[in-house]
């Protein structure tokens, strides 16, 4: 076909060279279409070896590196970029029973009912603490066998994370961890032929484990001892999620005392206050489990214990910024009303005022106040301690008539009733 002559005085298409296919375009688009896939391909494989299943970015530091107990220890891994309240709700947990082969004694397959009744009262405990905010749900696996190479590490330290990554290993290898949060590891006492002693615990510590192919992040705990007091005690521990919400042990906050007359005594909190805390002797807070003694048999959860977790929020917990009389319904039961109340007594420390009664879990004898203080006086950082009431008895709790001064605060009982207390704040 002809191409037709231009003639002077018509319309003219003029073309986009924005839409023209030029000798350089085409190469471009050759060029571009080579090298992008290599580029995808880099980019993807980078990501992946980021890969991290789950997560915890919780760091101790004075947890379990200083616990002296025969005591259970939990596994912790949160993923707290999908769940920002782990301790609220169903708590999934695995509960994995294993045998060391080298060792000299083993667990017996019996010995899985027993697990299971320590799993069942551990979750009614925690359904009770939380007030039905959380819930355990999880089982025991069957009996595993560790093989030999456990006990022959460089240092105690190799032996506990050892047991720890074989464990995982060959519960998930028999049943995939999915959307598991806790993991208990319940084992016999280590009694390795190489002569090297083993305690019921193993503290760990906060490192990655390789588990078939995926990443985990945990903090490397396992026991030999599933009592009550001990498991509570290390499932609180494990609730720790963060550094600012470590689940450590509360110890005793002890000012000078002087009582002025029969009716009032003064509490001075300040930098020379001491704290105490002596698990030789055992002068250990007996109102909270996490405080570890076990001289007195089972405690609830302290006030800053459950805040922490998390089970203590504006509908339970009362922030009191003015005088008045203010009342506290029983701590350990899931009645309605507040549960605690928190007065900032001086520039750096806040007091917490709980109601406790003498009943299940609770070494408790008779009902009273007592009194916790998240200070920094000591340190740098907020200490969380009970407040020594009366020097000569740590386990005082506040005295009926009796009008205590807490730093710039007077507060007193005014009337103590079976289910209820109040408490009178100037």
């Amino acid at each position: 076909m002809e191409n037709s002559p231009i003639v002077a005085g018509a319309n003219v298409t003029k073309k986009n060279i924005l839409f023209e296919v030029t000798t350089l375009s085409k190469t471009l688009t050759a060029v571009l279409f080579i090298i992008l896939p290599f580029f995808g391909f880099i980019i993807g494989n980078h990501l992946a070896s980021q890969n991290v299943y789950i997560t915890d970015t919780e760091v101790l530091q004075n947890t379990l590196q200083s616990d002296n107990l025969q005591t259970a220890a939990v596994l912790a891994s949160t993923d707290l970029s999908v769940k920002d309240q782990p301790n609220i709700g169903n708590i999934q947990t695995r509960f994995i029973v294993v045998n060391i082969a080298e060792t000299l004694t083993h667990i017996p397959t019996a010995q899985i009912t027993s697990a299971s009744t320590s799993l069942s009262r551990l979750k009614q405990f925690i359904k009770k603490s939380s007030y039905g905010k959380a819930v355990v749900v999880g089982n025991v696996s069957r009996l595993y066998t560790i093989p030999a190479g456990t006990c022959n590490q460089s240092s105690y330290q190799e032996n506990s994370n050892k047991l720890v990554q074989r464990s995982l290993e060959l519960a998930d290898a028999d049943s995939k961890f999915t959307n598991y949060s806790h993991f208990i590891i319940y084992h016999q006492q280590p009694n390795c032929p190489d002569g090297i002693t083993w305690t019921a615990e193993g503290y760990g510590e906060y490192k990655k484990y390789t588990i078939n192919g995926r990443t985990i992040y945990l903090r490397g705990i396992r026991t030999s001892d599933v009592s009550d007091a001990i498991l509570f005690h290390e499932f609180g521990h494990s609730m720790g999620s963060l550094p600012e919400k470590n689940i450590g042990h509360p110890d005793y906050l002890k000012c000078k005392v002087t009582k002025t007359s029969a009716t009032s005594t003064i509490i001075y909190i300040n930098k020379y206050c001491e704290p105490v805390f002596d698990f030789n002797s055992g002068i250990l807070p007996i109102y909270d489990i996490m405080s570890g003694n076990q001289n007195v048999g089972l405690s609830d959860y302290g006030a800053l214990t459950k805040s922490n977790i998390g089970w203590l929020n504006v509908n339970n917990l009362k922030q009191v910024n003015s005088k008045g009389t203010y009342k506290l319904s029983t701590f350990e039961t899931n009645a309605s009303g507040t549960k605690v109340l928190a007065l900032k007594v001086t520039a750096s420390t806040t007091a917490y005022f709980s109601f406790r009664q003498p009943i299940k879990y609770s070494t408790i004898t008779k009902p009273g106040v007592v009194v916790e203080v998240i200070s920094s006086e000591r340190y740098s950082y907020p200490a969380k301690s009970f407040l020594v009431l009366d020097d000569k008895n740590y386990q005082t709790m506040m005295v009926p008539g009796i009008i205590y001064t807490l730093g710039s605060k007077k507060v007193y009982i005014k009337s103590l009733l079976s289910g209820s207390v109040e408490v009178v704040i100037n």
